[in-house]
């Protein structure tokens, strides 16, 4: 998960803290990144992620426990080809 302190937003540490993330997901092979958000949306969509229905998610992603229990069912599905 990540998440930016209310007092620090937009300040642009998530998209730096989203960059990050993107970048060493490169450097270890990973090629997709999926994630569910229900507060940040919009700056996801802003750096190409792709809103999808979360039925659409992989067998593996909807079995995570983030999937299941963690997170609310009002949580949107989004996930980037990098």
């Amino acid at each position: 998960s990540l998440a930016v302190d209310i007092n620090y937003r937009k300040f642009g540490l998530g998209q730096s803290l989203i960059n990050h993330v993107i970048a060493y997901s490169n450097t270890i092979g990973i090629n997709k990144i999926h994630l569910l958000t229900t507060t940040a949306r919009v700056l996801f969509e802003k750096m190409g992620f792709a809103l999808n229905e979360r039925k659409e998610a992989p067998e593996s992603i909807r079995a995570n426990k983030q999937f299941t229990q963690l997170c609310s069912s009002v949580a949107v599905y989004m996930n980037k080809e990098i």
